[in-house]
Parts: structure tokens; C-alpha cells; sequence
């Protein structure tokens, strides 16, 4: 596309005299010919007939001095209460400000205001335009996975606006209920439960997920008004667990402290859901929905001689589940050393149906290879401890294999790093970690393996040369 500078120089003598009354009111205010030109841009541009003058007056908008948040929304939402926002004018932006030039930033911020008012708008309509408020995130996302440092730019320019008026993503409280509480044994009447804060749909959880990446954790309460438990989840874990308020509240603490035992950066998750009915997601991550389960139920206890992992509450069990098999999905196809000695110990060790280590995998619920290290790992988030410590009785028995497995697994939850984590889930359902050292020798054929990991206050560690006999 044309360069700016030359159109400018090219710009009819009218438009350049008011380009310059532009310069001086600057923040102050918007002329209203700049104003009106603006404008017929921004409608030009809606219909896809944009042309090089819309060009360099945008340009040359982006090297003036800001107009502050007020004159944008008031001049955006006058375009956008005659014609709604489309994904056209959205393409229209985005070859603005994608072309690297002095003038990406300011064009970036400027794209960021307008995008603010759009959200606003969108919501504010009767009733909500749930189509434009979706196509405006859709943009939003395109910009992040395109171009971040474009993304900081439109980031600094939605944020001022939203922060003065943030969006409210919540449902309308519910009525309070027609016939009060009774009364207790004494008489006195108990104040009716608050209702569950809620989203008001599933575009309302879609913009939490692609405003709170754009954002930050930090900054994205400043920016929107979400459920508060979901909200503190996002802030504190990177994730969100969209629930609408329907967990009981031991399930809800539950899987917050799996998603702060299990950080994003290992389960590559972006948000947990919790509903009744689907909400397809865009996230840049994975997105988990456990099974519904009761709360009040547990799972069975498995016996790993000579250990026994504790029972967990049922929901907590699923979830524990579902977490290492994403681990599992993620970490596979970027390690496969991971899946080479899975294969090596399943070759030589499942042959026979009497095969003391094939019992010890059915024991552990593992079905096949493919069902390994999520069978594994959602033990290990029971209680790591007891899985190494019952491995290590075995391998002083001389049965190799349990403690090959288990360190592997030990291996999946390192992340690829010098540590992995240790878990507990107690029986209420929370689950906790901490980092552990890990000691690795370098097989033969040029695989890293896990020998040793920091338990306690010692370092449980295997003598390499036996585990070579097993693994060769």
C-alpha cells in the first residue's frame, strides 16, 4: 500500500489547513470539519471503499497529540450508532496498522480505542449486540496470535477507556425469592443466600478469556466486571474456572488448587468449564470440562503394593484425570524421549500374562502405552511420595520396572526442567505441590533419563547400570 509521507504532500490544500487547526486544539477537542472528515472515513472504510486519502488522514492522526478518551468514544460511537461494527471495517484496520512505519503505534493505539468503544457499544445496545461484541474479540485475537508488539499497542489504547468504564459481564443479579426464609428455632429469620454471580452468556466467558489475555492477570479486573471467584482464579492462576457459581464451594476450592498446584505452564491449559450445556472457547490454550461428578462420593483406593494411594473425593479424581491427560497431549509431542521410554518398557515387559510389572500397571489402571502417563499421572497428583517410596520398596526387591515407570512420570511433570513436582491431594479434595531436584544420566542411545528425584530431606536415587539392563 502507499506510504504516508508522500500522500500527505499530495493531500488537497483544504485538507492540509485543517490538519494543521487539528495540531493545535490537539487534546483539547475535535474541530468539527476533522471531526466530520474522520468521519467519512470511518464510513468509507466500513464499506470497503477506503481509498489513500483515508489512508494519510489516519496517518497523519496518529502523529497528533492524543484526544483523550472522551472525544474517542464520543467520536466512535457516533459511527457506531449508524452503522454497527463489521469484520470489513476490522480488515480495514488491520492494513492500517500492520504495516511497519513511524506511525504503527499511534495507529495501534488509536485501533485500541476504537475496539474499546465497539465492546462498549456492543453491550450497551437493547438489546446487547452479541455479534459485534463477538467480531470485535475476534479481531482482538487475530492481533495477538498476528503481531505483539501490535498487541501492547492496542492493549494502551483500550485500557484507559476501559479502565473508566469497565465492561460488565455479568448476568443481571436474580430477584430475591417471593416467599421469605422461615424462621430458626428461636425465631430469628436467617437473611436469604446472596445469589451466585454469574456470566451473562457464553460471549460474556469468551471476552474474560480474550480480554484477561490481552490484558494480564494484573490489569484484567480493572478492565472488566466478571464473577468474582472466576475472576480471583484468572488472577492469581492464569486461568479461569467458569463455573456460574453452580459447584458447591468444596468443589470449586478443590479445583483451584489444582489449577495453583498444576501451573499453566505445564498443563497448557487457558480455562476450566464447569456448565451444564457447552461454551465453545477460542483460548490459546487447552480448555478443560471434567465430567460431572457428585461430591459427596470417593474414589476407591489403589493398592500399589506395598502402598496404598488414599481415596479422593470422585469430582477431584476426575479432574486430577483429565489434567494429566492434557499434560500427557502437551508434553508427548514436544518430548519424544517420553514416549521412547514408554515403548522400551511396554516391549519387553508385557509379553507374558503373569508379568509382575503388567500387574502392577492394571493395578494403577493403565490400559495400553497410550493410557500410560494419564493413568500415572493422575496418581501421582494423589500423592507422589507414596508412589515413589512403594516403587522404591519394590526395586530393592529387584523389580526394576514400577520405579523406571514411575520416574518417567516423574520426568512428564518436569516440564523438561532440572525439577518436577511432588503432589498430595487430601481428603477434602485440595491438591498441593512443591518443586523437587531431579538427577538425570544420558542413556546410550542418547536419551536423558530421570535416576533420582529430592524426596524429604535425602535424594532417592537408582543405580543407572540396573536400569540399563531393564531399558536395553
Amino acid at each position: 500500500m502507499p506510504h504516508s509521507r508522500p500522500l500527505t504532500r499530495l493531500f488537497l490544500p483544504a485538507l492540509a489547513v485543517m490538519l494543521a487547526g487539528t495540531a493545535a486544539a490537539g487534546a483539547e477537542g475535535l474541530p468539527e470539519a476533522r471531526k466530520g472528515a474522520l468521519l467519512s472515513s470511518l464510513g468509507r472504510m466500513a464499506s470497503g471503499a477506503a481509498s489513500s486519502a483515508d489512508d494519510a488522514l489516519w496517518l497523519e492522526q496518529a502523529g497528533l497529540p492524543d484526544l483523550g478518551g472522551d472525544a474517542w468514544r464520543a467520536l466512535f460511537g457516533e459511527h457506531l450508532a449508524a452503522t454497527p461494527y463489521t469484520p470489513a471495517l476490522g480488515a480495514q484496520w488491520w492494513r492500517l496498522l500492520s504495516e511497519p512505519r513511524p506511525e504503527q503505534s499511534g495507529l495501534a493505539r488509536i485501533a485500541g480505542r476504537f475496539f474499546a468503544v465497539v465492546l462498549s457499544g456492543a453491550l450497551e445496545r437493547t438489546p446487547p449486540d452479541a455479534a459485534e461484541f463477538d467480531a470485535a474479540l475476534v479481531w482482538m485475537e487475530g492481533v495477538m496470535v498476528s503481531s505483539a508488539p501490535v498487541a501492547a499497542e492496542v492493549r494502551a489504547g483500550m485500557e484507559p477507556l476501559l479502565k473508566a468504564k469497565p465492561l460488565n459481564l455479568c448476568a443481571p443479579p436474580a430477584p430475591p425469592p417471593a416467599v421469605p426464609p422461615p424462621a430458626g428455632a428461636d425465631g430469628t429469620v436467617l437473611p436469604a443466600p446472596a445469589p451466585a454471580e454469574r456470566f451473562a452468556d457464553a460471549s460474556a466467558m469468551q471476552a474474560a478469556v480474550t480480554l484477561g489475555l490481552l490484558a494480564g492477570p494484573e490489569k484484567v479486573g480493572d478492565w472488566i466486571k466478571a464473577p468474582t471467584p472466576a475472576l480471583r482464579a484468572y488472577q492469581t492462576t492464569g486461568m479461569w474456572i467458569l463455573d456460574d457459581g453452580l459447584l458447591p464451594p468444596a468443589a470449586f476450592t478443590s479445583l483451584l488448587s489444582l489449577i495453583s498446584a498444576a501451573p499453566q505452564v505445564l498443563t497448557g491449559m487457558s480455562a476450566v468449564v464447569c456448565l451444564p450445556y457447552p461454551v465453545p472457547l477460542r483460548a490459546p490454550g487447552a480448555v478443560a470440562a471434567p465430567p460431572p461428578m457428585p461430591w459427596d462420593a470417593w474414589t476407591a483406593p489403589v493398592a500399589l503394593p506395598p502402598a496404598l494411594l488414599p481415596p479422593v473425593p470422585l469430582f477431584t479424581g476426575a479432574a486430577l484425570r483429565q489434567t494429566a491427560e492434557m499434560i500427557q497431549a502437551k508434553e508427548l509431542v514436544r518430548r519424544p524421549e517420553l514416549v521412547r521410554g514408554c515403548n522400551e518398557l511396554f516391549g519387553a515387559n508385557m509379553e507374558r500374562v503373569d508379568s509382575p510389572f503388567r500387574q502392577w500397571l492394571s493395578a494403577a489402571g493403565v490400559r495400553g502405552p497410550g493410557d500410560f502417563y494419564a493413568a500415572l499421572g493422575a496418581l501421582w497428583m494423589v500423592n507422589s511420595r507414596l508412589m515413589l517410596d512403594a516403587a522404591a520398596s519394590l526395586y530393592h526387591q529387584g523389580e526394576f520396572e514400577p520405579i523406571a515407570a514411575v520416574l518417567l512420570v516423574a520426568d512428564l511433570y518436569s516440564n523438561g526442567g532440572d525439577t518436577t513436582l511432588l503432589f498430595e491431594t487430601n481428603p477434602a479434595g485440595v491438591v498441593s505441590s512443591r518443586q523437587a531436584a531431579l538427577r538425570r544420566a544420558v542413556l546410550p542411545t542418547g536419551r536423558p533419563f530421570v535416576t533420582g528425584v529430592a524426596a524429604g530431606e535425602g535424594l532417592l536415587y537408582f543405580d543407572l547400570e540396573e536400569l540399563l539392563t531393564l531399558l536395553q
